[in-house]
């Protein structure tokens, strides 16, 4: 009761000062309460009727204010103690999202600026050992050089599967200040619906959260914006710190939420020790680092290219060589068989050959 007092206070208190916003965000946290009293003071508020709304605070306050309320204060740490986890697991969340989006957005430039030469150099390599299993020589290993041409053609396969799904990924560019606002309201609406801290309608919240992240990774500041509105007129679920009121249930919660974040700092910590996310903090300018790969890879094309050239021009030399060795012989074969096939007026009786005596 004394979080409802509280909020009413600082509800009667914006008034004053005219803060639409502060007003807003308070009339949400209240509406998970049932109080019948504080329901109407909340329809008044929705409707501006704000003369009647103060009135019926006021007297709602005075009303509770006048009992004496005992206030527990083991029940008082707990709330607390889960309102501060709650915080630091939402604050995890974010930088856990944050992380994701600059790994896919560094994927993405990646694969847009230097897809294309990748792919084409992977097609290279598989042509060569394709070209190497046609031409054997005694020397090669059979079965090594057919892996190492399965090995090719799966990487070159695997890679333009991936290469056409980012192509086809739409993606918004966002300039700094649309970066900072996206970023901004992401976290905002992720503290209303995380399905970890809310008190009820669990698979609600969570189907409301995936929606929030694949939004947000794909920097869709329109989607984040209609989602976070959604959650601040009418969709916003209650906090349990706010809602729990059991000793023993805000304990159990307690532990679970000790457990996610635990679970969460883990998968933090695997993606701050993967090797894009070590590449990029050591970037300071993307287009000059994606530039310089650019040049490494179109001299290496360049290198496999010749290489396979001169490939074929030592296959198209040998296999000349080979019919130039085999050419004297057929000509020896084709003159004697020639002379075999000739006239010889001694070898043959003619009747214009013999003699009269």
């Amino acid at each position: 009761m004394m979080q409802i007092l509280k909020r009413l206070e600082i509800i009667k208190s914006s008034i004053a000062i005219e803060d639409d916003e502060i007003i807003e965000l308070q009339i949400n946290k209240l509406k998970s309460t049932a109080d019948k009293a504080v329901q109407e003071i909340i329809s008044l508020l929705e409707s501006r009727d704000y003369f009647k709304a103060i009135e019926l605070i006021e007297s709602f306050i005075k009303q509770q204010t006048s009992l004496s309320v005992y206030i527990d204060p083991e029940l008082s740490a707990l709330k607390l103690q889960l309102k501060k986890l709650e915080e630091e697991l939402s604050h995890k969340e974010s930088e856990k999202a944050e992380a994701i989006r600059e790994i896919e957005e560094f994927n993405h430039a990646y694969q847009k600026e230097l897809g294309s030469i990748i792919e084409a150099i992977l097609e290279a390599k598989m042509r060569r050992y394709a070209f190497m299993r046609k031409n054997l020589d005694d020397s090669t290993d059979e079965d090594e050089l057919e892996q190492q041409y399965q090995e090719a053609r799966e990487e070159y396969e695997e890679f333009h599967r991936d290469y056409e799904n980012i192509i086809n990924d739409e993606r918004e560019e966002l300039d700094e200040e649309s970066a900072l606002d996206l970023k901004k309201s992401y976290r905002e609406a992720a503290k209303l619906c995380h399905p970890d801290v809310v008190a009820e309608k669990k698979e609600e919240a969570e189907a409301i959260f995936k929606e929030l992240n694949s939004a947000y990774e794909k920097n869709d500041l329109k989607k984040v914006k209609t989602i976070l509105a959604k959650l601040k007129n009418g969709e916003a679920f209650g906090i349990a710190s706010d809602a729990i009121d059991n000793k023993d249930l805000l304990r159990d919660k307690i532990e679970t939420l000790k457990e996610t974040l635990d679970a969460i700092n883990r998968e933090l910590a695997a993606i701050k020790d993967d090797e894009t996310y070590q590449v990029l903090q050591g970037i300071d300018d993307l287009d000059t680092y994606l530039y310089d790969i650019k040049i490494e890879l179109v001299l290496e094309l360049e290198q496999l290219e010749e290489e396979m050239d001169e490939m074929l021009d030592e296959s198209e030399q040998t296999v000349e060589e080979s019919a130039n060795n085999e050419q004297p012989s057929n000509q020896k074969n084709k003159h004697e068989s020639t002379m075999d096939t000739q006239y010889n007026p001694f070898h043959e009786e003619d009747e214009r050959c013999e003699f009269p005596f």
